[in-house]
């Protein structure tokens, strides 16, 4: 999404317009999808790049739609865009910086991106309408009342499971997502508070990780967490509490691929990756029309 002066009027209307600070704040929603996921990258027809790319330029978009949107007096949009550029931060190694702008989003803020039924949630659809996803045979089975992540058993009229679309598959389905216009959130004050608690237990601070966590849990109305009494037990404990807070937002994949490359050696290491592709390819039709990618190892034999 690009914003521009014709849009937006004059310079001076342009850098204090409301919907300019939006579009930055979107952009950088987007580059952080893309960098998260894709393992090299090409933009505006140019050469191969490293997926980081992404986050350098959302980090800009960010700091963009602060800065705009201070002027506009968009204070929900200015509170978005530091609760996304603290996750880019994390990404480029500033945890400083990445728990500074934690900090600037409330509890309670939120920014959830919008669905229509008419522009519906997928993963709705696809999960109420038909059953082709269930949350049997994860994690989250093993933790029923996780507020989280809620799902239910869907039982035939005989009182038998019903099953998933492959006919086999029991279905248990998800709860978070009920309609096709249930939002998706981009960014919230309780994401932010595990962020600042990874933070923590980076610097082997247990007790204050395990404080913003429990700050977290309580919000949704759920016990606190004993503290575990070594780094081992808490990064494991931890790793399931943010697949939990960023249940089905398109966030864990970015959260295990970090965790994977810190390696075996380092206590914040997930082996869910292990034997498994970390991230997903320049697509085929990039591939097939860009030039600049001629040669490119990302495209070989396409």
């Amino acid at each position: 999404m690009r914003a521009t002066y014709e849009s937006a009027g004059t310079p001076e209307v342009f850098e204090s317009n409301a919907q300019v600070a939006e579009a930055y704040m979107y952009a950088g929603f987007a580059n952080r999808f893309l960098g998260e996921m894709l393992c090299a990258t090409a933009i505006d027809g140019g050469g191969e790049e490293d997926h980081t790319v992404h986050f350098t330029r959302a980090d800009s978009n960010f700091t963009r739609a602060i800065e705009v949107g201070g002027r506009a007096n968009a204070q929900s949009i200015v509170t978005a865009a530091y609760g996304g550029r603290a996750t880019i931060k994390v990404w480029l190694g500033d945890w400083a910086g990445a728990v500074s702008d934690a900090q600037q989003v409330g509890l309670n803020d939120s920014r959830i991106l919008p669905y229509t039924n008419e522009v519906a949630n997928d993963i709705s659809y696809e999960t109420n309408q038909r059953f082709e996803f269930s949350v049997w045979g994860t994690e989250f089975e093993d933790h029923p009342d996780d507020t989280r992540a809620p799902w239910q058993i869907v039982f035939n009229s005989d009182g038998t499971i019903t099953n998933g679309a492959n006919g086999s598959t029991p279905m248990y389905q998800q709860l978070k997502y009920p309609s096709l216009n249930s939002g998706v959130p981009l960014t919230d004050g309780t994401e932010m508070l595990l962020l600042r608690a990874e933070a923590a237990l980076r610097t082997g601070n247990i007790d204050g990780a395990f404080a913003l966590i429990n700050q977290s849990r309580s919000s949704y109305g759920m016990d606190a967490l004993e503290v575990p009494g070594d780094i081992d037990t808490a990064w494991d404990v931890f790793h399931f509490e943010k697949g939990a807070e960023t249940w089905m937002e398109t966030r864990r994949i970015g959260d295990l691929r970090r965790w994977f490359a810190a390696g075996p050696s380092s206590p914040e290491y997930h082996a869910f990756f292990e034997g498994r592709e970390t991230c997903f390819p320049i697509s085929d039709e990039e591939c097939r029309v860009n030039d600049n990618l001629d040669g490119a190892a990302a495209c070989a034999g396409i």
